[in-house]
């Protein structure tokens, strides 16, 4: 007998109603075959006023006993697994407010002396004066596409209005007429109309909702989150539009603490710039992106069941979103192999539902306003008088012997002062930026019948960047297929998409920042002058300092244009009940040119000849590929108790890469950039081309058991093989096995209602990473363009390594889920390790080799971590849809190198020379910041004071003396969020923290030390150059005197801890649904929303932000309206 749950005020009255509630021939318990038809009117009671969203059906009763003041019984386990109802009803009556709940399923309710009673329900016996109608019966099996079976699915006849539930093998039989239409329905799974037509056996199945988070979408095949060993995270396309309206990954970066999103300071806001992605850190020691725009260590991203690139992801339409999952270790990624030691990102679009056409419509709008509060830039006065004291109007000795140098540098200072009295205070920073717009717009239609469905899609988005000229146009049309006919199931999506890329005409926005404040933007006449000045030195030359708003009006430009089209081909076909065969087949083709033209009128050109002035860039890279693949699937519930699921799979790929590339050089004045008008080529150049083919092939197997809904086992075989490595290596194997127990299901801890989900997890494997160049294999040969007496010769000019080994990553993931509650309390919390063994490294060779690189490979690194995710709803009405959700997600993450011994310490001394921060050292963090310590600035003297590695302090910098000095990688990173709901309104709002990394300030070693004489003549500082530096002796400074021109490497003076807050995102939305003149406009559906994103940083330490391009505060709207 089913346990029943009684709502009252004490359990033995509960149990007297139970009694009463007993009716000779069976007992309520058994929840059956008590007449639908049989039931008393519900009492006289208030009218029932709800307004409530995805609330569980037991839930829901129990707000409305609280309105209806009437005691209930009901199998709550049994009704936990109905769909969550949405429902918005005002004085409504009893009746029509259970019947609106319950009238899609074999359910029936019934009031007996102030209980209301919910049971199971049953054909109602036909009326002796209707004519008898031919009954037969149906039975039947219900399974989800991996050929699991689904126990109490809802089998409905429409009609009749009778059904009945399957039971624990999936099966079912319902006594119906031959021309009856069933509808089928499941918890997470889309529902079905199938017309009868006369068959007296079904095999049914259901496809997964995308929206679910009852199912991990592995891109492959979609297996039951309770069963699944991995550690996975899903997002709805709804939940990435709460955090914004920008683009998905954007969004994910906010939800995920574990998708990482590493910050640009040198393009900052700049809406053409790829971002730079982690999953659980790093991977690789090559991380630079390759003409393609792959880099090594971007996770793999899975757009419905095929690899797609970065760039299509980043551009990618957010309302075509269903959903998407983020794969995290070996039991989840490891079925991609070599592609997955980075992670694995897998997007599903929207799938065409059926019925009649519905048409979807959402306008995105955006503002983005530059930010600029990081600058701390001097204005005129004071930078006239840093130049004073600096000595910049100071002539040195050797000047005054060749003439009266210091009588022209005070006529120059005098006339530079004068104009800072008459008001002369340009602020150049805000020259080329603007308020940016982006408005974007999305259609969809789709519909059709169960066995033919169809969505059409289109969408466009112009944004405009804060830098005036640069933005992005993106354009993107939809084509999605589905057939259904007995065994068969095939599905077609096509893609078309395209952007227009343009950088701004205005340049780098550090070259607005170093215009000298003192300076007018144009001439007393209002022209623009390519010269802001011209002057005489102390050298007595001519001088003069270049108008870089001059060149933002010549006719330059820089663009990049794309059209891509691909296919996705999927066909299903189920031998039998257990057994089905998947077969899929992508194809893409992209085309992308890019252009620079310059002007020859540029200032750049100065002083060079005219058939030299002007250039004109030009590229084109065409791709082309194939990913075909073949799985054999099986699945079978034995004994009620022994789930299993196995998978065969292969695949073959093939990508195809041309470039060609060529410069014009020397153009007309006026001249528009087409090349005809060059007056040659590059001197010494030649036209680019590339011609690149990498093919792969895999083989993949994967098993997984459930015992009882309790005990998990998951185990994945791979051989990958691939031109990307070595001719002796072209192949590797990779594997994971997983276990898992479900606690919450052990008859221990069944009792404890409070416990919702108590899993614990643990998986192991081996994946790979394969985001390399195929050139890293073979050697390449060129033809020498030089001639002798026996012709032309060839030339190596790249050499291949054909015993280079797979880059393959070892991880390791201890994880528990834990839900308490109702749900009320939810933890995932992540524990993982990854070791890469071996690492590729790329070696600079001596240019007498005639090679630039050699690759190999060399040593490890060991990453270790912990992620985690907590929700807490504090508040909770569902009678009056009030709900409020507290989370808090973060990652701890370290790393470390290993196996080097010192053979890349010619990379290290590249490093110094270049005065990058990293080295590649054993027994140290790739994060790691390497600097000589300093104790700080001499009182006395103003010069800089070292510490050595003895401890012993000196006035004499030595780059032996390195030492780590911090490191970029935050303690604990993650998001604070706060949702709240109120009826029909909404806001959400996102916090991010960082605490315990360290950034190495570029703005305090730049613009306030190591400044040249040049930079102090011709370039505008910090204030605190001026205000914070050593004047005179007895001075406790932090910066070194202000009229020391020397220069040094780096030290640990520059490296502060940046702890910081941001409003990452605050949203808010109103919803409009099913409102009387929505119906007569034919709407159903009317969203607005509004999102503020980045819009505050409270940082520790004040550093220049977004370098070449400024970051942006930016303010969203959206509106979406569904017909």
């Amino acid at each position: 007998m089913k346990k029943k749950y009684c709502y009252g005020s004490h359990l033995w009255r509960s149990a007297v109603w139970i009694l009463l509630a007993a009716v000779p021939g069976g007992l309520l318990s058994s929840l059956v075959l008590l007449p639908s038809g049989v039931y008393a009117q519900a009492p006289a009671s208030p009218g029932i006023t709800l307004d409530v969203r995805n609330i569980s059906v037991p839930a829901l009763l129990h707000e409305i006993r609280k309105q209806a003041g009437l005691r209930f019984i009901f199998d709550q386990e049994e009704l936990k697994k109905l769909p969550p109802v949405t429902l918005r009803v005002k004085n409504a009556s009893l009746d029509d407010v259970l019947n609106r709940i319950l009238a899609n399923y074999p359910l029936s309710w019934s009031i007996e002396g102030g209980v209301l009673m919910i049971k199971r329900r049953v054909i109602a016996p036909e009326a002796p004066q209707q004519p008898a109608q031919q009954q037969f019966t149906i039975r039947g099996t219900v399974t989800d596409e991996n050929r699991q079976v689904l126990e109490k699915a809802t089998i409905q006849d429409v009609k009749a209005r009778i059904g009945v539930f399957t039971d624990e093998k999936g099966n079912f039989e319902i006594a119906t007429s031959p021309d009856a239409t069933l509808q089928v329905s499941y918890i997470g799974m889309e529902q079905q109309i199938i017309p009868v037509k006369g068959r007296t056996s079904l095999h049914i199945t259901l496809a997964a909702k995308s929206n679910t988070k009852e199912v991990v979408v592995t891109g492959m095949f979609t297996r039951k989150k309770e069963s699944f060993t991995g550690a996975a995270a899903s997002f709805t396309g709804g939940e990435l539009k709460t955090v914004g309206n920008q683009n998905i990954l954007q969004s994910l970066k906010t939800l995920d603490p574990s998708f990482r999103i590493v910050e640009n300071n040198v393009m900052g806001a700049n809406p053409n710039a790829l971002p730079s992605i982690e999953v659980r850190g790093k991977s690789s020691l090559i991380a630079v992106q390759t003409q393609t725009g792959t880099d090594a260590n971007q996770p793999l991203f899975i757009l419905d069941g095929f690899e797609t690139s970065l760039q299509v992801v980043n551009d990618l339409d957010m309302n075509r979103v269903a959903a998407i999952t983020v794969l995290k270790d070996a039991a989840s990624t490891a079925l991609y192999g070599a592609r997955a030691a980075n992670g694995v990102v897998v997007i599903e679009t929207l799938r065409p539902r059926p019925g009649a056409m519905r048409v979807s419509y959402t306008y995105d709008f955006r503002v983005e306003a530059p930010d600029l509060t990081s600058y701390n830039m001097m204005n005129a006065s004071e930078k006239l008088e840093y130049e004073r004291l600096a000595g910049r109007y100071t002539a040195n000795k050797s000047s005054v012997v060749l003439f009266d140098a210091q009588n022209t540098l005070d006529e120059l200072y005098a006339r530079r002062l004068a104009a800072v009295k008459r008001g002369v205070n340009t602020y150049w920073l805000s020259e080329p930026l603007r308020v940016g717009i982006t408005n974007g717009h999305a259609l969809y239609a789709e519909g059709g019948d169960n066995q033919m469905r169809y969505g059409v899609g289109l969408n466009y988005k112009d944004l405009d960047g804060v830098m005036k000229g640069s933005g992005r146009n993106t354009w993107g049309a939809n084509v999605d297929l589905q057939y259904r006919k007995g065994k068969f199931n095939i599905s077609n999506k096509l893609y078309l998409n395209g952007y227009r890329a343009d950088e701004s005409p205005y340049g780098s926005f550090a070259d607005w920042v170093k215009v000298l404040p003192y300076f007018k933007k144009t001439q007393d006449d209002g022209t623009i002058s390519p010269y802001l000045d011209i002057y005489i030195t102390s050298l007595n030359q001519r001088d003069t300092a270049g108008n870089p708003l001059y060149n933002a009006t010549l006719n330059s430009y820089n663009y990049t244009k794309e059209q891509a089209i691909s296919n996705n081909l999927q066909m299903i076909y189920d031998i039998n009940n257990d057994m089905r065969i998947t077969g899929g087949l992508n194809i893409t083709s992209g085309n992308t040119t890019s252009t620079v033209f310059l002007s020859p009128s540029n200032t750049t050109f100065i002083g060079k000849t005219a058939e030299s002035r002007g250039t004109y860039d030009y590229s084109n890279e065409r791709t082309f590929g194939y990913n075909g693949n073949l799985m054999l699937s099986y699945g079978k519930l034995i004994n009620k108790v022994h789930q299993l699921n196995m998978n065969a799979r292969g695949e073959i790929r093939e990508d195809a890469y041309n470039y060609t590339s060529f410069e014009a050089t020397g153009f007309p004045v006026g001249a528009v950039g087409n090349p005809a008008f060059a007056y040659g080529y590059e001197e010494n150049g030649v036209p680019g081309y590339t011609k690149t083919t990498k093919r792969s092939v895999a083989a993949l197997a994967t098993a997984s058991y459930v015992f009882d809904r309790r005990l998990l086992l998951d185990a994945s075989w791979r051989i990958d093989g691939s031109t990307s490595f070595g001719t002796n290596n072209k192949y590797s194997p990779f594997w994971s096995a997983g276990i898992g127990y479900n606690l919450h299901n052990d008859a221990m801890f069944r009792h404890y209602k409070w416990i919702n989900l108590l899993k614990i997890r643990a998986n192991i494997g081996l994946t790979g990473n394969q985001n390399f160049q195929n050139l890293s294999s073979e050697t390449i040969y060129a033809i020498n363009s030089a001639n002798n007496q026996f012709g032309q010769g060839y030339n190596v000019s790249s050499l291949g390594n054909p015993n280079l080994k797979w880059q393959n990553s070892l991880m390791v993931d201890i994880g528990a889920d834990m839900a308490f509650l109702q749900n009320r309390i939810s933890l995932t919390v992540d524990y993982y390790r990854k070791n890469t063994d071996p690492l590729i490294a790329l070696i600079t060779t001596p240019s007498s080799t005639g090679i630039s690189a050699y690759p190999f490979n060399i040593g490890y690194q060991h990453t270790k971590g912990i992620d985690w995710n907590l929700k807490v709803t504090p508040i909770f009405n569902a009678r009056k849809n009030i709900y409020l959700v507290l989370g808090f997600t973060g990652r701890y993450q370290e790393s470390e190198y290993g196996g080097f011994d010192n053979m890349l310490e010619k990379q290290n001394d590249l490093a110094k020379a270049s005065n990058s921060l990293q080295r590649f050292r054993d027994g140290n963090s790739p994060d790691a910041i390497w600097a000589v310590r300093s104790a700080g600035i001499d009182p006395g003297t103003g010069a800089e004071v070292f510490i050595k590695k003895d401890g012993t302090q000196t006035f004499d910098y030595d780059a032996s003396d390195e030492v780590v000095a911090g490191n970029a990688q935050p303690k604990m990173e993650g998001v604070l969020s706060a949702n709240l709901r109120i009826s029909a309104f909404s806001f959400g709002a996102n916090i991010r923290y960082t605490y315990g990394g360290d950034v190495f300030n570029d703005a305090l070693y730049d613009r306030i030390e190591n400044i040249s004489t040049r930079k102090v003549a011709e370039e505008n500082l910090d204030k605190r150059a001026l205000y914070e530096r050593w004047k005179q002796p007895g001075d406790v400074a932090q910066f070194k005197a202000i009229n020391n021109f020397s220069t040094v490497k780096m030290t640990s003076r520059y490296v502060q801890r940046n702890n910081y807050l941001s409003g990452e995102s605050i949203n808010v939305s109103y919803e409009l649904l099913n409102k009387p003149w929505m119906r007569h406009a034919g709407l159903s559906v009317l969203r607005f929303s509004g999102y503020t994103n980045d819009v505050f940083r409270l940082a520790t330490i004040k550093s220049e932000r977004g370098t070449e391009y400024p970051f942006s505060n930016s303010y969203s709207f959206s509106v979406r309206a569904t017909f």
